[in-house]
């Protein structure tokens, strides 16, 4: 079966106020210093034409915190954030995403998983919020373990362009709503991705690598991710991370930046008892799926 959503998405954790035993993230909470703000400023006045040609112009579009995601994506590199930037706003523009934000933009948590559920493919399973942690950041839930990309790839109701798009829209709406939760709480708010390899290659599913269209798409994916809606996630958990994941795993490496490798924890085998303290520590257990021992379906 899919990871449906909803059936996790009426159960959205409230992130605590202190925590004894803190995570370590990879990427800043700190809102942006003068010295940042300061870059910024000059990076949106270094792509004011592609500014411009926006028909939306919100803050979590060309605003302060969004430029800022840039600039820490590339090191503080102003020169490689303005380029980035600015494929980014062109991008925008090619792909018509300034028609297709209000499809998605100023939904709740709960209507934003109502649209994805009706939309998502079964065969590539992925919940794009399950609610926060204690450090108020938010939480996927992803099974790559049980992708079938030879279904993803013959059994088709929309185009893989739709669905491309409809992964895009997502990443719009969880921009939108870690700008708007960032503003709100006055530091910055990232998302933790959890992805559980259980089931790589097995019941007859083929390793996705190995599928030639299935892997292209995911690279056009990835570097959407990467480039246009870059520093949105602060940490991605990997489970249950078997031999056969750690023999493609060179492979998929390829496929990231090296800040994304960076933001990697592989924990291993999720019925691990120490495994599974440290997964508690980063998924409040009111959210946590019954696989790991919480009271999630």
């Amino acid at each position: 079966q899919a990871l449906r959503a909803p059936r996790i998405a009426h159960r959205l954790g409230a992130p605590r106020q202190h925590m004894a035993d803190p995570v370590e993230y990879a990427a800043s909470t700190d809102l942006p210093s003068p010295d940042e703000l300061a870059t910024i400023s000059k990076i949106r006045e270094a792509c004011r034409k592609e500014v411009d040609a926006l028909s939306c112009r919100a803050d979590d579009v060309v605003g302060d915190l969004r430029i800022c995601r840039f600039l820490r994506s590339r090191h503080g590199d102003a020169a490689e954030a303005t380029e980035w930037f600015r494929e980014f706003l062109a991008w925008r523009l090619e792909v018509g995403m300034e028609a297709q934000r209000p499809e998605v933009v100023g939904r709740s948590p709960e209507e934003l998983l109502a649209w994805y559920d009706e939309r998502r493919n079964p065969y590539l399973r992925m919940c794009p919020y399950v609610g926060r942690n204690a450090d108020g950041h938010i939480l996927w839930f992803i099974s790559p373990g049980r992708i079938d990309p030879e279904k993803f790839i013959q059994h088709r109701q929309v185009s893989k362009e739709e669905d491309r798009m409809m992964i895009m829209l997502v990443l719009e709406w969880t921009m939108w709503h870690l700008d708007v939760l960032s503003r709100e709480e006055g530091r910055m708010v990232y998302c933790v991705k959890i992805a559980d390899f259980n089931g790589l290659g097995c019941d007859g599913r083929r390793i996705p690598i190995f599928v030639p269209e299935f892997k292209g798409f995911m690279q056009d994916m990835l570097k959407g991710m990467q480039r246009h809606y870059c520093e949105h996630d602060t940490m991605f958990v990997l489970l249950n991370t078997s031999w056969t994941f750690r023999a493609v795993f060179s492979v998929m490496k390829l496929l990231l930046t090296k800040r994304q490798v960076a933001k990697i924890r592989m924990l291993g085998d999720a019925t691990d008892k120490d495994v599974l303290a440290v997964l508690k520590r980063i998924v409040p257990q009111e959210i946590l799926p019954a696989v790991y021992g919480g009271p999630v379906a």
